[in-house]
């Protein structure tokens, strides 16, 4: 992805400081300490865990921690 990416739309912290920013924001914004970036719609396959019923099964239709 950095490679694909980066040359237009991915700019990396520069400083220490740039970095402590995106910290505090992501703690303001989403109560998530030390969190420095975030990815929205991974699905990751899993297998079903134990009496689990449809808790894991997602619109794609198979069984993921999303």
């Amino acid at each position: 992805m950095w490679t694909a990416l980066s040359q237009d739309f991915i700019i990396a912290p520069q400083s220490e400081q740039d970095w402590k920013e995106i910290s505090a924001t992501f703690y303001e914004e989403w109560d998530f300490q030390n969190c420095l970036d975030a990815l929205d719609g991974k699905h990751v396959a899993i297998e079903c865990p134990g009496l689990s019923g449809s808790e894991y099964y997602n619109y794609k239709g198979f069984l993921a921690l999303s």
